[in-house]
């Protein structure tokens, strides 16, 4: 255990979290059930919707970030904003600040300590522990008898009754279930109970063996109806909302009243098959005075079929007056979106009052981040006049929490422990853009790579000359995955701001760099990517050379000009490499410009793909090659002939009898003794033409 033991600030943000889902979802759940209070008359399928769809989206309010437009609602106050005393008192503020000044600057190599105290007593730790232990015991629980369905369920029978397999398919195909379902029977059970969700399976209580088939339609129906709602699938889903939040009972009267709902909703489906509700309830008494006064075993609780008591059961299913409809499509979707709408709205709630009262002791020459000499060139266009809320807050400014919040995040940059140092750039990320420029290119210089990677990721979402400048700076890191994030956030830039950076980022060493700034250039447009793209068909690259050489083919297409001509010689190179692409098309593309260069390196490649592993690009060069005429077309056609390919041998035979030359008639006397009888037939064929 590390110093600061559970209470660290990873505990801190965590029970933060689950203290804002519990009020969110406090919120939501309320919401709901009001909206469907004064729908009380719905049928249960309808009301058993809205629950699962309440469940999916608690799920998603948990682990979806708010997309809406925030909306603030400070009712809590924000404790992990709030580091200890001790670490915001000015004996330990001013040192901190000083020693990352010093580190700043190079004038000490040493890290700098935070005296932060442990939290390993703080109350955040044992709700920490409680939450969890809480959730592991309940999942235990469930998990215990869930493998007790699974005991039973391998200990099953199949059922070769084909009457009863022939009652299970009728009414399989009259509750319009189109998966497959088997039918198996096991004396381990009181019960009828379905289990699997890709490859359902219904397991009968040996005394199904003796029933009635009016008394197994009614549980087959009843079954199926729960397969054909994929209740099995919801229910680990609505069992893992419980295990998560177990703490706040709005989840637990969910999960109950989806039970309830889903069992009544069964029920309608059996109902509306034509089943009597006399016969039902009557068939339901029996079962229950089968079982008589035995207890449920643990499988039994874990059962999709219990949730809602017999008493409660009969009595809506001997209701004439009850809705037993299911749910429409469009009403279904209609609530769907509804609960989404509602389920962005809540998530967009701010209701922590992040104002810490934290006492501060530090002068303004103390804050100051970097001197006038540490701080880096700056282009002329980026020496705009800097606003006062372009720097970081200093103690004379009002809002003088959220000055000492910033300093207290600046020193978890310098803390042993790298998971403090990500936290706190993560929280100064966070920050409004004017008041995150500085800290964020302080945390640049941090020698952890993760810490400069968050902070160069935020940099790359600020429209701020300090943090462009920054993400230039960023290109020569000494960590390739640093520049590869810079060069990401700068092609994403506006086009007169990034194309100097990506001019500049094609002569970064790092491949990937130079790959992502070809692209970024081509796309730009600009006149002035043409001189880069010619450049870039003798770069190392392989990757760089066929963009260059593919947005040299898409030029030549459109008939744009570009404003000198690309040398030759520059432009074969880069499409011989295009012509080692295990792509087809690209080859093919390669191909086309290929037999327009008049050098003898691009007539070779030419030649060469009369072998391509690609028919189409072997016939292709065949068709160029006859077109040279010439002792070019000869030769190529030569080569043709002895192709892999049948069809580009036929093709360069036949073409060869027009070429009256001692070489071609060697050519064609060779292919006499071709594998293919064509080949043989059509070369004997131009060999009479020679004679």
């Amino acid at each position: 255990m590390s110093e600061l033991g559970l209470g660290s600030v990873d505990v801190l943000l965590l029970v933060k979290y689950l203290f804002d889902f519990m009020v969110k979802s406090f919120l939501l759940i309320i919401i709901i059930r009001i909206f469907l209070f004064f729908f009380r008359s719905s049928s249960a399928a309808l009301r058993s919707f809205i629950w699962t769809c309440t469940i999916i989206a608690l799920m998603l309010l948990f682990f979806i970030p708010a997309v809406a437009p925030a909306i603030r609602l400070p009712v809590l106050p924000d404790f992990s904003a709030q580091l200890p005393e001790s670490q915001t008192s000015p004996e330990s503020v001013t040192p901190a600040l000083e020693s990352q000044q010093e580190y700043v600057s190079g004038e000490s190599a040493r890290k700098p300590k935070l005296n932060i105290l442990s939290l390993r007593f703080h109350w955040t730790t044992w709700v920490g522990l409680v939450w969890i232990s809480g959730s592991l015991l309940l999942f235990l629980w469930i998990l215990l008898g869930k493998l007790g369905v699974i005991w039973i369920s391998c200990k099953s029978r199949p059922l070769s009754d084909e009457r009863k397999i022939k009652i299970l398919y009728s009414l399989k195909e009259l509750s319009g279930i189109q998966r497959k379902v088997t039918l198996y029977y096991s004396p381990l059970t009181t019960v009828a109970i379905n289990t699997g969700i890709l490859r359902p399976r219904i397991i009968l209580p040996g005394e199904a063996l003796k029933w009635q088939d009016e008394q197994l339609k009614v549980v087959l129906l009843h079954e199926l109806a729960h397969i054909k709602r994929m209740d099995n699938t919801f229910d680990l889903l609505s069992n893992a909302v419980t295990v998560l939040f177990w703490p706040n009972p709005l989840v637990w009267l969910v999960n109950s009243s989806l039970r309830a709902e889903r069992e009544r909703a069964c029920d309608d489906a059996v109902l509306r098959a034509g089943t009597k509700a006399s016969e039902y309830a009557s068939q339901l008494m029996e079962v229950a005075a089968s079982l008589g006064s035995r207890r449920r075993t643990l499988w039994q609780v874990a059962t999709i079929s219990q949730g809602s008591s017999l008493k409660e059961r009969l009595i809506c299913i001997l209701d004439p007056k009850l809705n037993r409809k299911g749910v429409h499509l469009k009403i279904g979707i209609l609530a769907s979106l509804m609960i989404i709408a509602l389920m962005l709205q809540v998530s967009a709630l701010q209701i922590w009052d992040s104002s810490p009262k934290i006492a501060t002791a530090v002068t303004p020459s103390e804050l100051s981040p970097q001197t006038t000499e540490e701080r880096e060139v700056i282009p002329e266009e980026s020496k705009e006049a800097e606003k006062p809320s372009d720097r970081i807050p200093t103690a004379s400014d009002k809002d003088q929490p959220e000055y000492a919040r910033i300093q207290a995040l600046l020193k978890m940059l310098d803390h042993d422990d790298t998971k403090m140092r990500l936290e706190g750039v993560r929280a100064l990320a966070l920050l409004p853009d004017e008041k995150a420029v500085e800290p964020l290119i302080l945390a640049m210089k941090n020698e952890v790579v993760g810490v400069r990677m968050v902070a160069v990721h935020a940099l790359g979402e600020i429209d701020n000359p300090r943090a462009r400048q920054e993400l230039r700076n960023a290109l020569y890191d000494s960590s390739s995955d640093i520049r590869l994030e810079a060069i990401k956030a700068i092609v994403k830039l506006s086009e007169e701001v990034a194309f100097p950076m990506m001019e500049e980022a094609m002569r970064n060493e790092v491949n990937e760099v130079r790959r992502i700034a070809i692209r970024g250039i081509i796309q730009s447009g600009d006149p002035r990517a043409w001189d880069i793209i010619e450049e870039a068909v003798n770069d190392p690259d392989s990757v760089v050379r066929k963009r260059a050489a593919r947005a040299i083919m898409e030029m030549e297409d459109k008939d744009v000009k570009p404003q000198k001509e690309i040398p030759a010689d520059e432009k074969t190179l880069a499409l011989l490499e295009m012509m080692k692409s295990r792509n087809v098309q690209e080859r093919l593309a390669a191909l086309e410009t290929l037999k327009n260069i008049p050098n003898k390196w691009a007539q070779q490649a030419v030649t060469d793909a009369v072998n391509d592993e690609s028919y189409k690009v072997s016939i292709a060069a065949a068709s160029y090659i006859y077109l040279w005429g010439g002792e070019a077309a000869l030769k190529g056609l030569i080569a043709a002939s002895r192709s892999q390919h049948t069809g580009v041998r036929k093709f360069a035979v036949a073409k060869l009898a027009f070429i009256q030359d001692k070489r071609s008639a060697a050519a064609l006397r060779e292919r006499l003794k071709d594998p293919d009888p064509e080949v043989r037939k059509i070369a004997a064929e131009a060999l009479r033409r020679f004679q």
